[in-house]
């Protein structure tokens, strides 16, 4: 064999003569091997010689032949000529390789945006970069004209991803930066909005209506210190100072000035001593209704119609009545007292229920306080819903069954032909019953207009039919197949060779009724192989209707190259294409090909084995692939997909994500921050948490558990359990309403509630000096005057000396001190006589019936004063006068005094001595005789006008006969002007009482004398 000039091995060129001799010399035994030899080739000589595939007689690279006489193909690196796109063979570029993702495609055309193929080697900022090409024109998908990611903000509306797009960051102009329509609730302030804080919170700043909050809106704000401004203790929505919640949503409370619910007056002063201390008239609880009170009824239960404190009790006093039945007017279910009317207790104590016009925060959607279900809020206090069997305005029918096939569609519209739903409930005979229903209102397809199938016959041309004419006449232009008259119906008409009435071309008679032949373009099946309908040997079908095969070393038509082998792996596969990513075989740069266009598998479209981070989910493998190492995103850097508890904060997901499933740390496990009301106790922060919003349980709205002094009473528990709590002021005062160990302060508890109890001795015994009510016994309080000293010691034989309250008529009670052992006791302190200071002392007469008070005797700074409130209004029948120091010096021992006043005895309207006179058994002990007369006459010194005329006073002077107190001797009555006197003489028992005095009237004598009368 003689070598030509291209480099090609004598193997080669002898499997190439073999191949030639199997082709050309049919008659030759292939098996035979036949020497060709080799005759000098030169490519360009226009002659196709040696190893040449063509030889076009031209260097032009840009041609069907190359210049290295090889048949030009798409992927030999050489761009063909021509500037006919449409051209055979026509290529926009070639640059030699397979991968499909760079500037010129495997099937040689330019790689352009929306080709549906990311070019992927340039950067982005490069002229050509695509971002991404989904390979149509739609600007209203994911990825817009120009292959760049469709984004809010770019102009375009993205079909259900965004609700307008005006291309433009302005927050307020119809389209929000969100690409979503303005509306409350969006976070953006729009015309007729007041604000908008983009949640639907009634508690902050901007209502969930988009109008700002403000004091009397009826919503609670919270959220704030009570120093901030906007802060609200409470709110109920109304201008009444009166009850839980005043005008300025602040919380009623003792001292404020405002008289509110559970409180029987409200002064707004702490002054302890006026008629109003703690809310409390001083005067309640005697039983007595008196100025300032609205009740008294003597009793300590507050919860009846009167409170404790003599106020009436009413809706928001936060004592909950429990004298009353539920038809009673007044009767309370609840009192909370707190002023909010959505939080389970409504401001008219009733428990909160569905149908009181009152929406139940949390727990209602609506409440229009009616029975009418079809007004927008239903009886269950649910908004309306299509499904929930209510008509509603808008809605045909709502049966509520979920069943879309019957005569209510699931969108509360009635069934109807048309509607592209087929009725299922309804038999053939029913009326409206549907064998069809295909939702248009085109009458020639499949389902006619009055949903029925359509059918030959029927006189509606139906999609699968030439013709119909409604009747069975075969013969009139329309076969009773509804066809037309035509080849194929079985019928050899005129200009037909055949006509087998079938639909196969591939029997011995066409479907053009011609009896099939070779080169009729029809393969008859049997006997054709193929069938080309042409005269070229050298296509895919030969003349005789054989077909080419690959393997047979000549490229023919649907080719990209047979070079007769069976080597899969070189440069002509054996399925006669040529290599490139996607034919299954693993060449050149590809680490790998699955032969399939599936991105999914292990091996991605671009022949690369996947991994993590190349933007293809690998099914089976991967949850997510985004091809970037943001943690924040939907997809981890690991492939895995973003989930609650990776440790990672899904930004717009998650407001934290710590990474485990704990639940009482700062985060819990559906990874939002841990908070007081979410059911979870975290360590060291919360004591409890019941995920409740009743602050009066064992765990309060605050997370702390509910103790004694907390000011929050315990609601959850009955009198007797373990922890009850009957009050809770939160103070540790225990002389208040509500002692330290919440219980209601009551009497006999042995603790004095101030403002209410006058004493508290913790017993039952009603005669000491404790009552029990709780005030000091009789004469020991102005509520409870004695009618004297003696009534005092006659009620109690134990009572001591002291001041205590007398009220011997019906003027007010006042003060004196009763002497309760001196001779029997119960003696009343009724004027204080002494001439300590060494002065005259005159009181006339016009001014005596004035009368002050005194003071204790044994204060020595007290005003001597005769004229004291006793001397003037109590009924006495006995006088006793104490010296100081040296004891009693006069006393009569009979009641000869007829129950009258000491004022009216010295104001008798007499000048003669004898009616001045009064026997009675007198005891004198005047020093220095020391008698004790039995038998003498005791007299005085009228108070009136004397026979000038004159007014008489008292006047006390040294050895004067004007005296307020003397003795009388020999039976002369002569000294005892304006005053007492006492004697005794001729009587015949031989006691006569001689003597002078000087205990008023020497200068010398100036001790204190007390003016005792019973």
């Amino acid at each position: 064999m003689i070598l030509g000039r291209d480099p090609v091995s004598m193997e080669s060129n002898m499997r190439l003569s073999h191949w030639l001799c199997c082709l050309v010399v049919l008659s030759l035994s292939c098996g035979e091997q036949v020497v060709v030899r080799d005759v000098p080739s030169e490519c360009g000589n226009g002659e196709v010689e040696g190893s040449e595939a063509c030889d076009d007689g031209n260097d032009n690279p840009g041609d069907a032949c190359t210049d290295g006489c090889k048949i030009a193909r798409c992927g030999d690196g050489i761009k063909r000529g021509g500037e006919d796109p449409q051209a055979e063979g026509y290529e926009a570029c070639d640059d030699g390789n397979t991968i499909e993702h760079d500037l010129c495609r495997n099937d040689c055309s330019a790689a352009r945006c929306g080709d549906g193929i990311r070019r992927q080697d340039l950067a982005e900022g490069e002229l050509g970069f695509e971002a991404c090409d989904d390979g149509n024109d739609a600007d209203d998908d994911a990825c817009v004209a120009g292959c760049v990611p469709a984004r809010c903000g770019d102009g375009l509306v993205q079909l259900g991803v965004e609700d307008c797009d005006d291309g433009n960051e302005e927050d307020s102009d119809g389209c929000t930066n969100g690409c979503q329509l303005p509306g409350c609730g969006d976070g953006l302030v729009q015309e007729g909005e007041a604000c908008d804080d983009g949640n639907e919170l009634n508690d902050d700043a901007c209502l969930a209506t988009c109008a700002e909050a403000r004091c009397g809106d009826g919503f609670l704000r919270t959220g704030l210190s009570a120093e901030e401004p906007g802060y609200e203790a409470c709110d109920d929505g109304n201008e009444v100072d009166e009850d839980a919640c005043k005008s300025d949503c602040s919380v009623n409370v003792c001292g404020d000035g405002v008289i509110g619910p559970g409180e029987g007056c409200d002064d707004g002063n702490e002054d302890a001593d006026d008629a109003c201390h703690e809310c409390r008239p001083t005067s309640c609880g005697d039983g007595v209704v008196q100025s300032g009170e609205a009740c008294d009824d003597g009793n300590r239960i507050d919860e009846d119609a009167c409170l404790s404190n003599c106020a009436l009790a009413r809706c928001g006093d936060r004592v909950i009545r429990t004298d009353l039945a539920p038809e009673d007017d007044g009767y309370e279910d609840c009192d909370d007292g707190d002023g909010v009317d959505q939080n389970g207790c409504t401001n008219a104590c009733a428990l909160a229920q569905c149908g009181d016009g009152i929406r139940w925060g949390g727990v209602e959607a609506c409440d229009d306080g009616n029975r009418e279900d079809l007004d927008g809020c239903t009886n269950d206090c649910e908004l309306p819903a299509c499904g929930d069997e209510l008509v509603q305005e808008g809605e045909a029918c709502d049966d509520g069954n979920g069943e879309d096939r019957d005569a209510c569609r699931n969108n509360c519209s009635a069934a109807r032909c048309g509607d592209g739903v087929v009725r299922q409930d309804l038999g053939a005979e029913d009326e409206g019953y549907e064998a069809c229903d295909d939702g248009n209102q085109v009458d020639h397809d499949a389902c006619t207009n009055a949903c029925t199938p359509a059918g030959c016959g029927d006189g509606i041309v139906g999609p699968a039919e030439q013709c119909d004419d409604g009747n069975e006449q075969n013969d009139d232009g329309c076969s009773n197949r509804c066809e037309l008259p035509r080849c194929l119906d079985g019928i050899v008409q005129e200009g037909e060779e055949c006509d087998d009435g079938n639909m196969s071309d591939h029997d011995a008679c066409t479907n053009a009724c011609q009896e099939a032949a070779c080169g009729d373009a029809v393969i008859y099946v049997g006997v054709e192989q193929c069938d080309d309908g042409n005269r070229i040997d050298n296509d895919n079908c030969t003349n005789a209707c054989e077909v080419a095969r690959c393997g047979d070393a000549v490229v023919g038509q649907g080719e990209e190259c047979d070079d007769g082998n069976d080597q899969d792996d070189d440069d002509c596969r054996n399925n006669c294409r040529l290599p490139r990513c996607g034919d299954g075989v693993v060449q050149g740069d590809e680490t790998c090909d699955d032969g399939n266009r599936v991105n999914s598998d292990d091996c991605t479209n671009v022949c690369l084995i996947a991994t993590c981070g190349d933007g293809f989910t690998q099914l089976g493998v991967e949850d997510c692939d985004d091809a970037n190492d943001v943690q924040t995103d939907a997809c981890l850097d690991d492939c895995t997909a973003a989930s609650c508890g990776d440790g990672h904060v899904r930004a717009g997901a998650e407001v934290c994500d710590d990474g485990n499933d704990i639940n009482t740390d700062a985060c819990t496990d559906t990874c939002v921050a841990a908070r007081c009301g979410d059911g979870f106790v975290r360590e060291g922060v919360k004591a409890c948490d019941d995920q409740n919003v009743v602050d009066q349980d064992a765990c309060t709205n605050s997370c702390a558990l509910a103790a004694c002094g907390d000011g929050i009473r315990r609601l959850d528990l009955n009198e007797g359990d373990e922890g009850y709590e009957g009050c809770d002021d939160g103070n540790d005062v225990n002389t208040d309403a509500c002692l330290n160990t919440c219980t209601s302060a009551r009497c006999g508890d042995g603790i004095v509630q101030a403002g209410v109890e006058e004493c508290d001795d913790q017993n039952d015994v009603d005669g000491d000096a404790c009552d029990n009510q709780c005030q000091f016994g009789l004469g020991r309080s102005e509520n409870s005057p004695a009618s004297s000293c003696r009534a005092i010691l006659d009620a109690d034989a134990q009572v001591t000396s002291g001041v205590y309250w007398l009220q011997p008529n019906d003027d007010p009670a006042f003060e004196a001190y009763c002497d309760m052992t001196t001779n029997g006791g119960g003696w009343t302190l009724v004027a204080i006589i002494t001439n300590a200071d060494g002065e005259n002392w005159n009181k006339g007469s016009a001014r005596w019936v004035d009368a002050t008070d005194f003071g204790n005797p044994l204060d020595p700074t007290t005003n001597a004063d005769a004229k004291s409130k006793a001397w003037n209004r109590l009924q006495v029948d006995e006088v006793m006068i104490v010296k100081q120091g040296t004891g009693v010096e006069l006393q009569s021992n009979d009641e000869c005094f007829s129950t009258q006043t000491m004022r009216s005895v010295f104001r008798r309207n007499s000048q003669n001595d004898s009616d001045c006179a009064l026997s009675c058994g007198t005891q004198v002990r005047t020093s220095p005789w020391n008698q004790d007369r039995t038998d003498s006459t005791l007299r005085f010194r009228c108070m009136d006008n004397d026979s000038s005329g004159s007014a008489h006073g008292f006047t006390w002077g040294p050895n004067s006969d004007n005296s307020m107190f003397t003795t009388l001797n020999n039976g002369e009555h002569s000294h005892y002007n304006f005053g007492f006197g006492a004697g005794e003489s001729g009587d015949g028992d031989g006691e006569d009482f001689d003597g002078t005095t000087n205990d008023g009237g020497d200068a010398s004598d100036q001790v204190q004398r007390l003016f005792y009368a019973r």
